[in-house]
């Protein structure tokens, strides 16, 4: 099964990083922990509205 959850991405660069799910590398060449990426759901406008 494919996930459709986007890639995580640098809080600096805004790119994405490899590695996962504790510890993230930038291409930048800096880690990140899982805990300073925002990885909670947020959903889509639309479905906000809807009251879904």
């Amino acid at each position: 099964m494919v996930s459709r959850s986007p890639r995580p991405t640098c809080t600096r660069h805004r790119v994405e990083v490899d590695g996962g799910p504790v510890q993230y590398w930038c291409p930048n060449g800096h880690g990140l922990t899982a805990a300073d990426l925002d990885n909670e759901f947020h959903p889509a406008p639309a479905l906000q509205e809807a009251g879904a």
